[in-house]
């Protein structure tokens, strides 16, 4: 077996069921919303003049003189938007006379929404094309495409830094005023800092959605990790309102990986380059025919056939087949990343694509190491499973970085115990518990059923230099640390400045008494942990179970007022209106701020939507955040539905489901 990508520019494909060849309905830019996340992954839907198009998603390539599988055939496998080449059908006159006339949906047999290459692809191989920028963006209006694209430069692998910033600097020029309803292009090759310049630029023009160029190259010489760092640079200047398209990218071992990193978009005629060339797709690279006994696959294709079989066939059956299963395989792909947004599994696709090559390990690595990461990936998902890449995890990382400072400390000592016994144990009176665990570092015993600590399946066991490096940063919380279990003794003759270490080895040497106070201390941990504040010292609450031991709330002692709710999902606190007040009065950041044109219907529990925010704090997608109005007065509590920057940046759609508000406003 080896990998092999031949990825082509601009060129995709997709369906829908679509209203009648409106040329003047063409000119609606796209909209997007998100309706799912995880990663820094969207699930999302692309509303077009033609239909809704589910993202992510592939636009196979269309050639507009021969289709080797029929529009029609891709609508069975769930295509929903194609692309096409508008330079080659501007090329040929009777392919521009039909398209002129009949429109490009006539022409290439497909109701839903198209787009359009500008021949920027073919200016990469060839070195020059026989059309301006602006009498191709008049074609492609002329035709009637959905989202047309400029003639933008590519860059090569071969463009040094100063070529390259020439190419990006004219292709800057031609797109500031495409028309609403085009791609908008973003450049800059491996230069990051012209890939910024790009983005920052693109930022503001109105368009269907934007696309990454120059990538082609990268692809074809397997730069995956390169490629990782400019989507990465763009996801951190552009919108988060618009798509992502990253042009070129065919070859389904690298969609997850993109896909995580915030790409809705891709584009392909691979499918049928790889069928002339006897190549056989797989989510795990590339098979040339000849090498193949019997095909890993149940397409039509393969279930049917043998590889020994198509090579005895006619060149123009076994080419048809082939492309069949190549089709299949992508389209397969990206359902199963739809499907691993959905259940919060993204980051295990990722990893198992992680293996198929180098770079795209690299490429893995170096998202995962990213801040946008944790900033945009949701506060809680299902259940996960642990990898020997864990610690990689978003939630997994944000834990490591935020529990120094929001661990609540109710005793001046600390035991620490084998993560194994994080069920086991009950709260003990004088004692702050914790858990040593080598995915999570330390896992105090108030947070034990809160998300990412409780809902991962993991190997019980300690890692002894991580727990080091732990008791060296919160030496200075305690005054004393205590180790319980032989597990720990390696530790022995390590020294703390700020506080006595001992270690034990059985739990019977300790005094242990049941702590009155855990629920309390509880509800302290989860408030402290979750809204980053310093809970008072005295509150007046009550705890209790509801009808089963997964419901837990409390109430307000002394009125008997539901205050809040743990998610048993999560175990994160669901907080009642008067709760938010007290919240937002001890500074936490959780606080989404709405103008005073929707403030008063909020009042009232209505949803907050996206047009209406006008500024927001540390937040988070799944967050049980304050909303405030104008004024900065609470008025309303309710779980998010995006993070921060992108409540900013889109205009429709919901911010915030209301659970509980003031009621009247004045």
């Amino acid at each position: 077996m080896f990998l092999e990508l031949n990825v082509i520019h601009h060129l995709g494909v997709h369906q829908m069921n679509a209203p009648s060849n409106d040329k003047e309905n063409s000119k609606i830019p796209f909209r997007f919303l998100i309706k799912k996340k995880d990663l820094m992954g969207r699930l999302g839907m692309l509303n077009t003049p033609r239909g809704n198009v589910t993202t992510p998603t592939i636009l196979p390539v269309i050639n507009p003189s021969y289709q080797l599988i029929p529009s029609k055939e891709l609508k069975k496998i769930g295509v929903e938007i194609v692309i096409t080449n508008s330079y080659i059908i501007y090329s040929k006159p009777d392919l521009q006379e039909r398209s002129r006339s009949k429109g490009v949906h006539q022409l290439i047999d497909w109701d839903g929404p198209i787009v359009t290459d500008s021949g920027a692809y073919q200016l990469m191989v060839y070195g020059s094309v026989d059309v301006t920028n602006e009498e191709i963006i008049t074609f492609q209006q002329e035709m009637g495409v959905d989202a047309g694209i400029p003639l933008d430069l590519p860059i090569t692998i071969k463009d040094n830094h100063e070529v390259a910033r020439q190419k990006v600097e004219e292709t800057w020029k031609r797109i500031q005023n495409i028309p609403k309803h085009f791609v908008c292009p973003v450049q800059g090759g491996r230069f990051l800092d012209l890939v910024e310049w790009s983005a920052k630029k693109v930022r503001n023009v109105q368009c269907s959605y934007y696309a990454l160029g120059s990538e082609v190259s990268l692809l074809i010489n397997y730069k995956f990790a390169t490629v990782m760092k400019n989507i990465l640079t763009s996801k951190r200047y552009l919108p988060y309102d618009k798509a992502i398209h990253l042009f070129g990218a065919g070859h389904p071992i690298f969609f997850a990986p993109a896909v995580a990193a915030g790409v809705d978009l891709f584009d392909s005629a691979a499918y049928a380059l790889f069928a002339k060339d006897d190549r056989y797709l797989t989510v795990h690279g590339t098979y040339q025919l000849d090498k193949l006994d019997e095909f890993p696959c149940s397409c039509n294709t393969c279930a049917i056939h043998t590889p020994r079989e198509l090579l005895s066939m006619d060149k123009d059956d076994r080419e048809r087949l082939l492309a069949w299963h190549n089709i299949v395989v992508t389209m397969e792909e990206m359902r199963r990343i739809r499907q691993a947004i959905r259940t919060g599994k993204l980051f295990q696709l990722i990893l198992e694509r992680a293996m198929t090559h180098p770079e795209v390990f690299e490429s893995v690595k170096i998202l995962m190491n990213d801040q946008q990461v944790i900033e945009l990936d949701p506060l809680s998902k299902d259940a996960q499973k642990e990898t020997p890449f864990s610690r990689w995890a978003p939630e997994v990382r944000r834990h490591r970085q935020l529990l120094l400072d929001r661990w609540y400390i109710h005793s001046p000592k600390l035991a620490i115990f084998p993560e194994a016994l994080q069920h086991q144990l009950f709260s003990v009176s004088g004692t702050q518990i914790a858990f040593s665990s080598h995915v999570f570092g330390l896992i105090p015993f108030e947070l034990r059923w809160t998300y990412p600590l409780s809902q991962w399946e993991r190997i019980d066991r300690v890692d002894v230099q991580d727990l080091r490096n732990w008791l060296l940063k919160i030496q200075e919380k305690f005054e004393r640390i205590i180790l319980v279990g032989e597990e720990f003794s390696d530790l022995k003759r390590l020294e703390l400045e700020g506080a006595e270490l001992e270690i034990v080895d059985s739990l019977e040497i300790l005094p242990l008494k049941a702590d009155k106070n855990w629920a309390m201390n509880e509800i302290k941990g989860i408030l402290a942990y979750q809204y980053g504040i310093e809970p008072p010292e005295q509150l007046h609450l009550k705890f209790e179970f509801g009808s089963t031991k997964r419901i837990r709330r409390f109430r307000d002692k002394n009125t008997g007022k539901l205050l809040g709710t743990i998610r048993p999902q999560d175990g994160y606190i669901v907080p009642k209106y008067p709760l938010g007040v007290t919240l937002y009065e001890l500074g936490t950041n959780k606080y989404v701020k709405i103008s005073e044109l929707a403030a008063e219907e909020v009042a009232k529990k209505r949803n907050v939507f996206c047009k209406h925010v006008t500024e927001v704090g540390d937040v988070l997608a799944g967050d049980e955040v304050i909303v405030l109005n104008e004024k900065g007065v609470p008025i309303a509590v309710g779980k998010s539905s995006l993070a921060r920057s992108e409540m900013l940046d889109f205009k429709r759609g919901e911010a915030i489901s209301v659970r509980d508000a003031v009621g009247k406003y004045e």
